[in-house]
């Protein structure tokens, strides 16, 4: 995070260097906290969205006719997109301050108070900063793998005992 936020390029062993000097060992840490607290809320919104939705879509493409492999695709390609969307939404202020606490500068005179400070002159929005970014780079990867593991999983239940793998 130091290095995406500095002004000019630097090396990894420059910004181990600047970090050790500047806040001392405790600052290779810095926005841990906040990260671990952020991701367990995170991850159980992400499996209640999964289980929630997948029923609910293959109930709707069963009663549109849809066969069992492609319901199986769909439903779990919608439960995917719902289960990503719900978590960055849950994630993403988290998120923001864990970037600010990592990149604060403690001989700067920045310090936890100040980083809160700017969030909350920023308000809900500046919480949600980069958002966007994040659902554009992940909702498509958990739909796809979801809707390929629903399928493949269906045909794989589909086959005949003596087909399948021991």
């Amino acid at each position: 995070s130091r290095m995406q936020a500095a002004s000019t390029k630097m090396s990894y062993s420059e910004a181990v260097a600047q970090v050790r000097a500047a806040a001392g060992w405790r600052g290779f840490f810095a926005g841990l906290t906040p990260s671990i607290v952020g991701a367990l809320p995170a991850r159980s919104v992400y499996i209640a969205a999964l289980e929630a939705v997948r029923p609910r879509a293959r109930a709707a493409c069963e009663a549109a006719g849809v066969d069992a492999v492609t319901s199986a695709s769909v439903s779990n390609a919608a439960a995917g997109f719902a289960a990503v969307l719900a978590a960055q939404l849950t994630y993403c202020p988290t998120d923001v301050v864990t970037q600010r606490l990592m990149v604060a500068d403690p001989a700067k005179g920045e310090k936890a108070s100040s980083v809160f400070r700017s969030i909350v002159a920023s308000g809900w929005t500046g919480l949600y900063r980069g958002l966007g970014v994040s659902l554009v780079a992940n909702l498509p990867g958990g739909s796809v793998w979801w809707g390929a593991y629903g399928g493949a999983r269906a045909l794989v239940a589909r086959q005949p005992e003596a087909a399948r793998l021991p």
